[in-house]
Parts: C-alpha cells; sequence; structure tokens
C-alpha cells in the first residue's frame, strides 16, 4: 500500500511539486537506513500532465492521533518523549542540508499503524536557507515565531519553535499560541515568554507595525462596548504565564503530590520537559536551541527510561 499525492497541472504548482521532490530527493538520498523520520518518496510521474507524488504509506497524521487516541486531551509522557527525539533527529537531519521546513505543526507529522514511529511530511512549503524572502505570514500562525512575524530574515531555527509548540500539543492536547492574528500572536508570545529583545524586534521589515518608538507593544484589540478596533500601548510586556506549570496541571495534583517513585520520576520528567521547551521556545533566535542540542538535553538523554513508551499514545 502506498499514499498518493497529486498536484494539479498549472505552472506554479509543477514548480512547486518540482522543488519538494528534489528536498525530499536530498534528503532521502543522505538516509538510506531510513532512519531520519522523513517520509519515504517512492517515485513521481505524470498523468494527463498532473503530477503524481508515490509515497510509503503510514497511518495517520498526529491531529487525526490526539483526537482518536485521547480525545483531544494530550499522549502519555513516554509517548512525547520518544517522538520528540525522533521529531528532531527529522529536523536534524533537515537542517544538515539547511533545508527549513516552514509549516511544522501535528497535521504535517504521520504516524505508523502500530504507534511506534513518526515522520514528517508534507514539504510543499519547505525551502533551502539560501533562498528565503522574508514574509510576515510564512508558516501556519500558530506555530509562527515572532521573528517571522516581525519581518525579520529567518533560518532554520523557525522549525525548532513550531516543533516545540507541536510537542506541547501533543502532550497537552492544546494549542499552545493559539492568536487570532499577528498582533494577538505577538501578545501571546511575550505573555509566555516575556518582552521580544530589542535586537530582534529592530530587525524586523514591519516592527512598527507592532511597536511604537520606544519598543512597547502596540496592542490591536476591539472596544468591548462598541466592537471597534483599537490600539492600545502595552509597557507592560513580562511573562504572565508560566509553561511548566501548564505541563504540571496537565500532570495534575494526584501525581505531584504522590510519594510513590514511578509518579515522582514522571513529575521530575514533566520538569525536564518544560525545560526543554522553553529553550525552543527562545524568543532570540540566534539564543534557541538547535535541534542538534535539544537531542542532547536530559529530557531526551536521561537514562531513567519511563514505562510504557511510544506505542500507547493515549495512555496517561
Amino acid at each position: 500500500m502506498v499514499a498518493l499525492k497529486i498536484i494539479r497541472s498549472n505552472d506554479m504548482m509543477k514548480k512547486a511539486a518540482e522543488k519538494e521532490v528534489e528536498i525530499l530527493q536530498t534528503l532521502n538520498n543522505a538516509d538510506k537506513a531510513n532512519k531520519r523520520h522523513i517520509i519515504r518518496l517512492i517515485e513521481t510521474f505524470y498523468y494527463r500532465k498532473h503530477i503524481f507524488l508515490v509515497f510509503e504509506c503510514m497511518a495517520e497524521d498526529l491531529r487525526g492521533a490526539l483526537k482518536k487516541y485521547t480525545k483531544n486531551r494530550g499522549m502519555s509522557l513516554p509517548a512525547v518523549k520518544a517522538y520528540t527525539k525522533q521529531l528532531l533527529i527529522g529536523v536534524r537531519h533537515m537542517h544538515k542540508f539547511n533545508i527549513v521546513h516552514a509549516d511544522l505543526k501535528p497535521d504535517n507529522i504521520l504516524i505508523s499503524p502500530d504507534n511506534n514511529i513518526v515522520k514528517l511530511c508534507d514539504f510543499g512549503t519547505a525551502i533551502e536557507q539560501k533562498d528565503i524572502s522574508v514574509s510576515p505570514y510564512l508558516m501556519s500562525r500558530f506555530y509562527r515565531p515572532a521573528e517571522v512575524i516581525l519581518g525579520c530574515e529567518y533560518g532554520v531555527s523557525v522549525d525548532v519553535w513550531a516543533l516545540a509548540c507541536t510537542l506541547f500539543e501533543i502532550f497537552t492536547g492544546k494549542t499552545l499560541l493559539q492568536g487570532k492574528t499577528n498582533n494577538d500572536m505577538l501578545k501571546r508570545i511575550m505573555d509566555l515568554k516575556g518582552k521580544i529583545p530589542k535586537n530582534v524586534i529592530k530587525k524586523g521589515a514591519v516592527w512598527k507595525n507592532h511597536f511604537d518608538e520606544n519598543l512597547d507593544f502596540k496592542f490591536v484589540d476591539k472596544d468591548s462596548m462598541t466592537g471597534e478596533e483599537i490600539t492600545r500601548v502595552i509597557t507592560d510586556n513580562n511573562a504572565k504565564r508560566d509553561l511548566k506549570e501548564f505541563l504540571l496541571d496537565r500532570v495534575g495534583p494526584e501525581k505531584q503530590k504522590s510519594q510513590e517513585r514511578e509518579d515522582q520520576q514522571y513529575v521530575k520528567k514533566t520538569v525536564h520537559f518544560a525545560d526543554l521547551l522553553d529553550k525552543m521556545l527562545a524568543l532570540d533566535p540566534d539564543k534557541r536551541l538547535t535541534a542538534d542540542d535539544a537531542l542532547k538535553h536530559h529530557f531526551i538523554e536521561d537514562p531513567k527510561a519511563l514505562k510504557g513508551g511510544a506505542g500507547t499514545p493515549g495512555k496517561r
């Protein structure tokens, strides 16, 4: 059994498909052993001028798996740990070739029928770093980092940000940053991580859309009485939410208060997971963890394994 992706016959779609094939062939050819967690492109062919991409068949995407196995309550920490390692291996492999996926999210991660393996897919918007052009609307909004929204020149680190948002979602079943607009996204990012560094703001081509000359945030809101759009200048952009607390809420008070060694280990690993995500969500892309560094983090490398594994994603 295989999976087919059909690209309709028009010049723009054809050019994008050819680029996707080129990128996939680069990544697949450098992974003969099939251990880098990138979807395998088996072949391509034309039929009535349409392009057909033939892929290995996986079971479903992670968005579907979250709904099917957990009713959107999040997967078990052992499953998340296993998937985190695999996905970081995939991202590291892409970045080794200076390829930016540019659309990492649960929808673009496929899971095997036995739930043990995940792979990155949908390279339709992937781009080589040398070909990057600035756009504040690159990537799906909920997974878009501040440097993209501000119109900065970006690099492979945008994938690390998007993966961190995705991993949070896999564990909690909730979207980390659910902004309605780019401006709203910036507010939610700062509520979580604090003020965006000045050097990052000033590098942006459109920073004045969101900040004044004092670098105070211009939040575009709606008047509660009239419903009209208003702009409020916010001077306090310190973090107001805590990533670790979000994750511990998912674990629940029972495990946190438990004296059982297994429960204590689970809570400890959750704190490690929060630390990893925090470092992957650094506001300054130059200070953000690389995929290679993330693979060395104690959440991944700790030899004290959690009970369970990727094959039991729905078990808490």
